[in-house]
């Protein structure tokens, strides 16, 4: 093969992947039905950091195998799709109207995801801050 036509295949085969390069990027992507993580925000000015919740490890049979409502706990299946985030009954800080038996957020986590590491005897447990919140 002379010159001229390598360099046409290599400049042809350059525009094929550019072009499927930016539809792949240009389509959509479906989102999983459960989230793969999540970032759990702490009150402003807290000594510990945020928290990376790995929520897919979580929910798979293949780790932990908890069923939704183990961490939903006051979802109902048969009423909405899907369950409510933390965030949404646990505030990160108590605002004026809000129900004053419902735990903060770090508070209502310390002790569901805390105590349930504690019980099972792995993973970080209610003693080991760094073991759950970023540096």
């Amino acid at each position: 093969m002379d010159l001229n036509k390598e360099k046409l295949i290599a400049y042809c085969a350059v525009v094929v992947l550019f072009i499927v390069g930016v539809v792949s990027y240009a389509l959509p992507d479906k989102k999983p039905e459960t989230p793969v993580r999540a970032m759990l925000d702490t009150a402003p000015g807290a000594t510990q950091k945020k928290v990376l919740f790995f929520h897919k490890g979580h929910s798979e049979r293949v780790n932990y195998g908890l069923e939704c409502v183990d961490c939903h706990h006051k979802w109902v299946k048969s009423e909405t799709e899907k369950p409510t985030a933390c965030r949404e009954c646990h505030k990160v800080e108590k605002a004026e109207g809000d129900d004053p038996k419902q735990p903060k957020r770090a508070d209502a986590l310390h002790q569901r995801c805390g105590g349930c590491h504690d019980d099972a005897g792995h993973g970080p447990g209610t003693q080991d801050c760094a073991g759950c919140h970023s540096s």
